[in-house]
């Protein structure tokens, strides 16, 4: 394989170019030089540059998201079309969706993994709740963020179905003290105020030992209201945390890092509006439900990590050693669903559902790589990971009137606390040939084996026995060939072939209507593509077709109010992903992309509702964006900046056609219009921002909650942010 430049992404972002969101932009242009450089990711566990890498990787850099302001995942969608999420309805929640690959909101295994650096944020036990959450980093130290659009599990391991979001961090620097400080304020249209400031600090402490520190503090106005209690702007959030990395380069060949982070957020609700179950129209007015109990939540992530590399000559050797910690907590309202298992109780009862999730993790990862620009390239690396989860569901029957748990059994409607253990050993590996400077193959594969456990007591009314247990085992091999041809030296051509899996597990629930047991489920991706820099970087196309085949796939469906999972036949998912950035003059980009998916079920599974021909839930055909930014100097030492920015979402189904319980809704397409402007001079910097300019009411996820059909209960749709408007102030040193 031809040698890429070793440029980290931070040297090509400049304020002449300052957009870069899409992975066709593999190149960037000095406002000093005009010299075009080149952007590396790791997406494959080593350096390369991104016009090289064999598949279709969407990047969103650390000015990206300060320029824009995006701090909350739901945001990453407007710039990554083929990217979206479930019920995102706060910061940290909800389901990350790639191509289509997801089984809908009652999904309990993620289809798409995070990392941060090495280090993996996802659970990999089926029967982690967590493991479905988004995780939303927020520090002011985040250098890029890398989507990566396909199955990864050859070198990423269980879950990374449709693909995996790499959150990659600036690492501390030995060349000087450096820092920054940005504060911003401003608020939401008929809601609450937003502000918060975030700073960070490289620190080298001597010539070979460099600390690098960042945090920040944020709060979030709320704009929706409980109408039950005409309480205002109920989902506003708080959310802080800090990083700390201390880098020390031992000797000339050997290095180690140590990192450490912490970040909680914590909400009163979640930005939901009561709908009617017909018309999907407000029931109560706009950006308003009505609830018993708002639904207030918090997540807490805390991770230590440590990275050791050495030179070997012929090979580098790399070493990540991680512990993390997930604990999250949310609260619902079921008054208006589980009372039928509770005939007896008063008129008005109130049943809140308390949920609190604790995952911790502990991770090694070896792996060795040999050097870069030989006939024959390879990487080999063994994988560890011990989890523990503890999953606790706790449903009360509570007085109408004084809010008290009532006496008695009735009082415990259900109590549910599942403690599980997830072991995994995995060993994986890639060769690549070079046939010439043009033209090389690479062929992978991960073999994975996991063991099981768990235990989980219940009690309450609706409980049918005092305690479940279960354990269970499974392996799985996966596998990548990708061929890449080089007509330039910044353009390729490739055909890649990946596989992917999630594990099975035991049922933890004992009913006749349920299988005890559920097996992994597979996934084949087929996909070429077209990518480069041409005419000197003026312009960057990217194109990719693929199909996706989905084999015993993992669906859910409610019986007698329990999530139950069964393997489902076959689904697959096709369709077509393109950008492209034109960069005419200096201080001018125009970006745009677009997404084709089909996602649908292929064979009927009447016991989940799967009818064949049904649209993967939460699967849009069309996602595009389009965005537009220029700089322009105003004086010797100032550059003013203007940047606009559309994005586009389909079209989506919220369940499956034969659910019974989760009705079927087909929630409309919405567009969304961003401006934002700013004045850089010396070592500061001012911008507005306004988000949502045309106040577009969109609904991003709905779902109707019953226990059975005859329910008429409201549906609970989550609501767009309406129009934001922001001011930032930063100063770097």
């Amino acid at each position: 394989m031809r040698k890429s430049l070793s440029i980290g992404l931070r040297c090509g972002v400049t304020v002449a170019l300052p957009w870069v969101a899409l992975g066709s932009q593999a190149a960037e242009q000095s406002a000093d030089s005009g010299v075009l450089q080149e952007i590396v990711v790791t997406a494959n566990k080593r350096n390369e540059s991104l016009t090289e890498v064999p598949s279709t990787i969407a990047l969103l850099t650390g000015d990206t998201l300060e320029q824009r302001g995006m701090q909350q995942f739901s945001e990453y969608i407007k710039a990554v079309p083929g990217l979206s999420a479930i019920d995102a309805a706060a910061p940290g929640r909800g389901q990350a969706v790639i191509r289509g690959v997801t089984s809908g909101v009652k999904q309990n295994a993620p289809t798409v993994v995070f990392y941060l650096d090495d280090l993996p944020l996802t659970a990999s036990s089926p029967l982690a709740v967590s493991g479905t959450n988004i995780f939303d980093p927020q520090l002011a130290d985040v250098e890029r963020v890398e989507v990566l659009k396909g199955p990864q599990s050859t070198l990423y391991g269980a879950s990374a179905m449709g693909g995996l979001i790499k959150i990659v961090t600036k690492q501390p620097s030995f060349s000087g003290f450096e820092g920054s400080v940005r504060t911003e304020f401003g608020g939401i249209e008929d809601g609450g105020a937003i502000y918060g400031a975030n700073a960070s600090f490289n620190l080298p402490l001597s010539d070979r030992v460099a600390l690098r520190l960042s945090g920040y503090g944020r709060h979030r106005g709320g704009f929706v209201d409980n109408a039950r209690y005409n309480d205002k702007d109920v989902n506003e959030s708080d959310s802080y945390g800090v990083r700390a990395a201390l880098r020390i380069q031992i000797n000339d060949v050997l290095e180690t890092s140590f990192s450490s982070m912490y970040q909680k957020t914590e909400g009163d609700a979640y930005a939901y509006e009561s709908l009617d179950p017909v018309t999907l129209k407000p029931m109560f007015g706009q950006y308003r439900f009505d609830l018993n109990y708002n639904t207030a939540f918090s997540s807490e992530y805390q991770t230590v990590a440590n990275t050791t590399t050495y030179d070997a000559g012929f090979a580098t050797i790399t070493n990540t050693l991680s512990y993390s910690q997930t604990d999250d907590f949310f609260l619902r309202d079921y008054s208006n669903q589980y009372y039928v298992f509770i005939p007896t109780a008063p008129d008005g009862v109130g049943i809140p559902g308390r949920t609190t999730t604790v995952t911790e993790r502990v991770t090694n990862e070896f792996r060795i790589a040999s050097k870069e620009g030989e006939k024959i390239e390879w990487l080999a690396g063994l994988f560890y990971t011990r989890e523990k989860d503890r999953y606790g569901a706790h449903i009360s029957a509570n007085d109408p009137v004084t809010g008290a748990v009532l006496p008695g059994e009735i009082g415990n409607v259900y109590t549910f606390d599942l403690f599980a253990n997830f072991e995994e050993y995995a060993a994986f590996g890639d060769v690549t040939y070079n046939f010439s400077d043009q033209f090389e193959v690479t062929a992978g594969m991960r073999y994975s084996k996991n063991e099981q456990d768990f235990r989980a007591p219940r009690s309450g009314v609706i409980s049918a026995s005092p305690l479940l247990t279960g354990d269970s085992s499974d392996s799985a091999n996966t596998y990548l060939v990708t061929a890449s041809y080089h007509p330039t030296e910044r353009s390729t051509i490739y055909a890649r072939a990946a596989s992917a899996y999630r594990p099975g597990s035991t049922q933890p629930l004992n009913n006749s209507a349920a299988p005890a047991e559920y097996g992994p489920d597979h996934l084949w991706n087929y996909e070429v593509g077209v990518k480069g820099d041409w005419l000197g970087g003026t312009l960057s196309p990217e194109l990719s077709i693929y199909h996706i085949d989905w084999s015993d796939i993992q669906l859910n469906s409610l019986v007698n109010g329990f999530s139950v999972i069964s393997n489902a036949g076959k689904a697959e998912s096709e369709g077509v992903e393109a950008s492209l950035t034109y960069r005419p003059i200096r201080g001018l980009s125009i970006a745009g992309a677009a997404a084709y998916n089909r996602a649908k079920i292929l064979t009927d599974n009447p016991s989940i509702g799967a009818v064949a021909g049904d649209t993967l839930p939460f699967s849009p055909k069309w996602t595009g964006s389009l965005s537009i930014d220029y700089s322009m100097p105003v004086s010797a030492a100032a550059d003013a900046l203007f940047g606009v920015t559309y994005a586009y979402q389909g079209e989506r189904y919220t369940a499956l056609s034969g659910d019974a319980i989760n009705t079927r809704y087909e929630l409309p397409d919405y567009s969304t219009l961003d401006l934002r402007a700013g004045l850089e001079w010396s070592t500061y910097s001012v911008s507005l921002r306004i988000d949502n300019v045309t106040d577009e009411r969109a609904l991003t996820s709905a779902q109707r909650v019953r226990v059975n059909a005859t329910q008429n209960n409201p549906v609970i749709g989550t609501v767009l942010q309406p129009r934001t408007a922001m001011l930032a102030l930063g100063v770097k040193f």
